[in-house]
């Protein structure tokens, strides 16, 4: 039976932590979701964090804890404390955003992706290198590029006046068009095509996907492991497939 007691105590002194002594104790927030993060991943798995944040804070007030080392803010006071100069040093971004690395760039110097780097120096590289392009000045620069799309959007809802529109798909189809004309030089049709090729809508299911397992690194972990062994059978077996032919 010592096992069974062993446990148990485990997870008592965990929740004690959490609930009584952690660092955030004295932030206000549901009873689960200050004793275990399960309370936040329920609430990622149903797509429901929108509607019950907003409602969390209209109970708790402007700062609110989520799960044992998460906070949510809504007062605009608090913006540069979090996002401003030196915050970097103080706030590290949390292994939730470890889900969002799918493997398609190798690590190293040259591997770029701003949203999941942990690295801050190499964030601020990045941001160095790429942030000029998407700054209001280098926009306004490139308004033109901008109204050409919006006047061809604009025809396009003309054509379709009278039916019943989808107006999220419809300004997905704009920004898609918008950006990768001014980072491309090129834009992707999706307006003239009435379609995205349903980039936005595979994103929406990756997004569903990472919403709730971010939340549990551990998990995370066993699942790309998983993913990765599934690619890798299926890169094989399509050698053996085609060796079989030759």
């Amino acid at each position: 039976m010592w096992p069974i007691y062993l446990i148990l105590v485990l997870v008592l002194s965990y929740t004690a932590y959490n609930r009584f002594f952690h660092p955030l104790a004295k932030i206000p927030g549901p009873f689960l979701a200050s004793i275990s993060p399960l309370w936040l991943t329920y609430q990622g798995w149903y797509a429901q964090r929108p509607t019950v944040e907003l409602a969390l804070h209209r109970k708790y007030g402007s700062v609110v804890r989520i799960a044992p080392d998460e906070v949510i803010f809504s007062n605009p006071k608090y913006f540069n404390t979090v996002y401003g100069a030196g915050a970097s040093k103080r706030f590290r971004k949390g292994r939730f955003y470890e889900a969002l690395t799918d493997g398609s760039q190798a690590p190293g110097p040259d591997r770029l992706d701003m949203l999941t780097e942990w690295d801050q120096d190499r964030l601020n590289h990045q941001k160095r290198l790429v942030g000029p392009v998407y700054s209001v000045k280098n926009t306004l620069r490139h308004e033109g590029l901008v109204v050409n799309n919006l006047v061809r959007w604009m025809r396009r809802l003309d054509r379709l006046a009278g039916r019943p529109l989808d107006v999220v798909h419809e300004f997905e189809l704009l920004m898609i068009d918008v950006q990768t004309e001014i980072t491309f030089a090129q834009t992707f049709g999706a307006v003239d095509a009435g379609s995205d090729g349903e980039h936005m809508e595979t994103m929406s299911k990756m997004w569903e996907h990472w919403g709730w397992i971010g939340n549990l690194p551990w998990l995370n972990a066993v699942d790309k492991k998983i993913t990765s062994l599934t690619v890798s059978i299926g890169r094989v077996a399509r050698v053996c497939m085609q060796v079989g032919r030759i």
